[in-house]
C-alpha cells in the first residue's frame, strides 16, 4: 500500500515541540499486515493482547531492522534539508545524511507498525 511520509514537528525530551530537519516527503510502500507481524517477530517485539506493541528487546537492534526496512520500502524521496536547502533525491542520500536519520527511524517504524488510524 502506498503511503506518503511527510515530515511533522515531535515532542522533545522537554516537553517542547521541535521542528523537523527536513521538509517533503517520502513515497513508502507499506507490507501488508502478516509482513508486519514477521517484521516484528524478526525484531522480537511482541503484541499484546489487544493488539499494541510491546517493545521489548534491545532498542538498538530495533532501530537497525526499522533504518533496513526503511530503506527497503522507500520508493521515492523528495526532500530538502531546511539549513542548507540540500535536495535530497534517494534512499541512499538519505543514509549519509544527519538531518535524515531521524526521518529514517521514524519510516522503518511506520513500515513495522503500519499508519496510524485516521491516516490509512
Amino acid at each position: 500500500m502506498k503511503h506518503v511520509w511527510k515530515p511533522e514537528p515531535i515532542v522533545g525530551e522537554n516537553g517542547k515541540e521541535v521542528e523537523p530537519l527536513v521538509e517533503g516527503e517520502v513515497e513508502v510502500d507499506l507490507p501488508k499486515y502478516v509482513q508486519r507481524l514477521r517484521y516484528l517477530k524478526q525484531a522480537k517485539i511482541k503484541l499484546s493482547d489487544q493488539g499494541e506493541v510491546d517493545a521489548g528487546g534491545d532498542p538498538l537492534e530495533q532501530a537497525i531492522l526499522a533504518v533496513e526496512l526503511a530503506e527497503k520500502h522507500i520508493k521515492k524521496v523528495n526532500l530538502t534539508v531546511k539549513e542548507t536547502g540540500k535536495k535530497v533525491k534517494s534512499v541512499d542520500e538519505m543514509g549519509y545524511l544527519p538531518e535524515c536519520e531521524a526521518a529514517l527511524t521514524e519510516i522503518g517504524f511506520l513500515v513495522l507498525n503500519g499508519p496510524p488510524l485516521g491516516k490509512r
